[in-house]
């Protein structure tokens, strides 16, 4: 096989390696500044290719927009809902408590429905 890396149109290794499954393959060359294209053929077929990008700005994720304040939500449901999002993906910036407490404040009734009742566990014996 042949592997070949290019920079800004310049070839910077062009070399001929033996591949085998059992064994990897390691090939050493100077990383440039610029892009580059690593090219690997075989009988002059292209096998793989590579080529780098230069990091797009307009493709990062956007920012997550913060969990409103309990206070803001309107109402228990969307509290209870609020509630289950951040102790399900565990944002640890926010505590759940703050939204299930909130609903129950507006909604007593709502508790035996669908708000968690959190039970601790008791203080195991000390063993000294």
């Amino acid at each position: 096989m042949h592997v070949e890396v290019r920079a800004d149109g310049k070839v910077l290794l062009a070399t001929t390696v033996a591949l085998n499954a059992a064994e990897p393959v390691s090939v050493a060359w100077q990383k440039p500044d610029a892009l580059v294209t690593i090219t690997i053929t075989a009988n002059g077929k292209t096998i793989a290719s590579y080529t780098e990008e230069k990091p797009d700005q307009l493709k990062k994720p956007p920012v997550k927009d913060p969990m409103p304040l309990a206070a803001e939500v309107q109402s228990a449901d969307e509290l209870y809902m609020a509630g289950l999002h951040v102790e399900q993906y565990r944002d640890p910036a926010v505590m759940p408590d703050a939204y299930f407490l909130e609903g129950l404040k507006r909604d007593p009734r709502h508790a035996g429905r669908s708000f968690p009742r959190r039970r601790t566990m008791p203080d195991a014996p000390s063993s000294a």
